[in-house]
């Protein structure tokens, strides 16, 4: 009696935690589709091309050159994430829009700046969405440390 009263103790919790993840369906966002024609998801979902794997970057370099007409960046790539790497040393195009925030640090305070006040030979941080080969900026901030300080 004592053993089958632990395996029921033991299957009522596992159903416990495993049906409010299945009792949320597909949904409308995330990796599936969902359900088309009305349901829970879009018939864009499925018409939707695939546009290629996206991944977030994190690189610290200087700025060699800048278009004010396309609102580019020619990026010297120092360091950054694993995604990062592979640019080290070489220069990538980085590209922004209304959406990409520009700020200056200032010792302790980070400061709202424009894509206008940007220099090249800045010190940057870029922070954004690498995908289908171009790099895309969401936050470039100025004064940006180009090492590690504190290695180990």
């Amino acid at each position: 009696m004592k053993k089958s009263s632990v395996l029921i103790l033991v299957i009522v919790i596992a159903f416990a935690l495993v049906i409010p993840v299945a009792a949320k369906g597909p949904g409308t966002g995330g990796n599936g589709p969902g359900v088309p024609f009305g349901g829970q998801g879009t018939m864009a979902a499925y018409t939707q091309a695939q546009q290629g794997p996206r991944q977030i970057f994190a690189m610290v370099g200087t700025i060699e050159s800048i278009d004010p007409v396309l609102k580019t960046l020619t990026i010297k790539v120092i360091n950054g994430n694993k995604l990062v790497q592979a640019s080290k040393g070489k220069s990538v195009i980085v590209i922004t829009d209304n959406l990409t925030r520009y700020l200056r640090k200032t010792g302790t305070a980070v400061i709202p700046i424009s894509f206008d006040d940007l220099r090249e030979g800045d010190r940057v941080s870029v922070n954004g969405i690498y995908l289908n080969s171009t790099w895309k900026a969401n936050r470039i901030t100025v004064g940006a440390f180009l090492t590690q300080m504190h290695k180990k």
